[in-house]
């Protein structure tokens, strides 16, 4: 019989039996990280019991150290490998050359143990006495017992921290928090039953290192802590800014992260998830409104997810964006566009007045115009005059043009829908536009159907405004070659019993043309394209602009084509409504 009593060696065989079942359950684990380095740690703990088993049944001092250097290489990288394992779970990873050190270490002291028969610096002297290995240490054993210290306390601390952590949080992994602490503490109980000697010449310490791996199992088997599925869930849903409420069929509360139990009163109050949460939560999770909650003086966007539907452990998770920012924005938004809408609303006032205003001394001075016209017989005089009328006129179109654009922002314009002559509308703008055109030295290239008599309905004026802006801008930017109207009418399809036609309009020259870049501005208000280029050019930038506003009231709109130094080409369509004879 061994002298180390036959008790010690079945507790010894047992506990090395528990340790080889450990393994075999951590293989059957998802295979993450956190239950790798479990799996690690239990294989040296492994190792380690096994190499004290054998001592204990040693009988010569040769079996004894070949057991010692089994021992060893189980119990100097037990303590490396749980320290990781520990810091892992805490969320803690060491930098690779920290971690590439550490097993350096103890690799070399696993070297020191195994050659100690040629130097002194593990161990000075070994022997058998009574069953039991005694020894005498060297330096380095001194050294590898400070090291292993270090790796105990830095277990205990993280452990302990997260421990505390859970319980302050009234965490659902509170339990598996305390098994691994005290799977840690179990470690440092061996350490010290063993520095006091406490069962004389047996060590504890290969037992208190497979306690811990059964705490570690224990947590395991309660909550999964070391599956792949509970990590992802930890790393992932704990770990959301956004505040995530599980809740059952049931309308219970099933579980909550951190920031939904910092968020809401009614989550935090329980430590067990089975009281009914508030009614906006409730109404957001059972999809009956998206309003957004306001709590903790931010707004959140609720969304759900449905998971399980007809199992009996479904449920519905609720995930609450917070919107804040967005909220801040929009009503920032808002608050600018009524600024702007009231300071347009008092522009558009202002210009409306303004244009009366201008009016009337522009009345007077054409008035005056005409009577100094009727007694002018100089030359020199009437040309002046003639040169006032057009003056007049011009700016009486700006005026009118400011006017028309005030009324059209505060949705005031509307069309005069009346009877018109599309012979005389077409003769009107001829008039007007072709000593323009020729008075510049331009070719008027007009292009019209032969039979123009049709009595149309529609706003003559507006549609006598457009054409004649789209000539008086071909005019303006064009200095040499021609300047073009083409106009087709087409008869549409009869509906409601009534007769439409459908006018295009195209309006061509030879000008300067228009960058690709200055398309997207080209009908801005008071805007003129390269106007460096063309600041010579008369006129206030409100043509195009009137044109485009009018067609739209029409339901129509400008299209442009142009070649930049080759000209341009504008057209539209309006469709309209054939008039009744009488």
């Amino acid at each position: 019989m061994p002298e180390a009593g036959l008790p010690l060696i079945i507790i010894q065989v047992a506990i090395t039996v528990f340790c080889i079942s450990t393994m075999a359950y951590l293989v059957r684990l998802d295979r993450t990280r956190t239950s790798m380095l479990l799996f690690l740690n239990m294989a040296f703990i492994f190792f380690m019991n096994l190499g004290y088993l054998l001592e204990l049944i040693s009988k010569e001092i040769s079996e004894l150290m070949v057991a010692v250097r089994l021992e060893y290489v189980g119990s100097s990288f037990a303590y490396a490998i749980g320290m990781i394992f520990v810091l892992h779970y805490s969320g803690i990873r060491l930098p690779r050359p920290i971690t590439a050190v550490i097993i350096s270490w103890h690799i070399f002291v696993v070297v020191l143990v195994w050659t100690y028969k040629y130097h002194n610096l593990f161990y000075t002297k070994v022997a058998l006495s009574n069953g039991f290995f005694e020894k005498e240490t060297g330096v380095f054993y001194s050294i590898e017992a400070l090291v292993v210290l270090t790796e105990l306390v830095l277990m205990v601390f993280f452990s302990a921290r997260d421990f505390i952590y859970a319980q302050k949080r009234k965490s659902e992994d509170l339990r598996a928090r305390r098994l691994v602490f005290i799977g840690v503490l179990t470690s440092v109980a061996g350490q010290v039953l063993f520095a006091f000697s406490v069962f004389g010449n047996f060590d504890p310490i290969p037992m208190s290192e497979a306690l811990l791996a059964f705490f570690f199992l224990l947590a395991i088997r309660d909550m999964g802590i070391f599956s792949g599925k509970n990590l992802a869930h930890d790393r992932i849903i704990k770990t959301l800014d956004e505040p995530v409420i599980i809740i059952d069929n049931e309308k219970r509360l099933v579980e909550a992260n951190d920031s939904a139990r910092e968020l809401f009163q009614s989550v935090r109050k329980t430590k067990e998830f089975s009281h009914l949460l508030d009614e906006r939560l409730l109404r957001a999770s059972e999809g009956k409104t998206k309003d957004e909650i306001f709590e903790g003086g931010r707004f959140f966007r609720p969304e759900t997810m449905v998971f399980g539907e007809g199992d009996d452990d479904g449920g519905t998770a609720l995930i609450l964006f917070d919107v804040t920012k967005e909220h801040e924005h929009i009503e920032h938004s808002k608050r600018l566009r009524e600024e702007a809408d009231r300071i347009n609303s008092t522009k558009s006032v202002f210009l409306q007045e303004m244009s009366r205003e201008i009016i009337k001394p522009l009345d007077q001075v054409e008035a005056i115009n005409r009577e100094m016209r009727r007694f002018a017989k100089e030359d020199r005089v009437i040309e002046y005059s003639n040169d006032i009328k057009n003056a007049v006129t011009r700016l009486k179109e700006t005026v009118s043009g400011i006017e028309d654009l005030s009324r059209i922002e505060r949705g005031e314009l509307s069309l005069s829908i009346e009877p018109f002559d599309l012979g005389e509308l077409l003769s009107n703008v001829v008039n007007i536009a072709r000593p323009l055109i020729e008075g510049k030295g331009l070719s008027f290239r007009l292009a019209v159907p032969d039979d123009l008599k049709k009595r149309l309905l529609g706003d003559a004026l507006r549609l006598w405004q457009v054409m004649n802006n789209l000539l008086s801008n071909a005019v303006k930017y064009t200095e040499e070659g021609f300047v073009a109207l083409s106009l087709l009418l087409e008869e549409q399809p009869p509906f409601d019993g009534k007769k439409y036609y459908l006018l295009s309009a195209v309006v061509e020259d030879s000008g300067i043309g228009i960058r690709k870049a200055d398309r997207d501005s080209l009908f801005e208000k008071f805007r003129r394209i390269e106007e460096q280029r063309n600041h010579e050019v008369e006129g206030s930038g409100l043509g195009l602009s009137l044109a485009a506003e009018y067609l739209a009231l029409m339901g129509s709109g400008i299209t442009v084509e142009s070649e930049y130094g080759k000209g341009s080409r504008f057209s539209f369509s309006v469709r309209l409504e054939e008039a009744d004879d009488d």
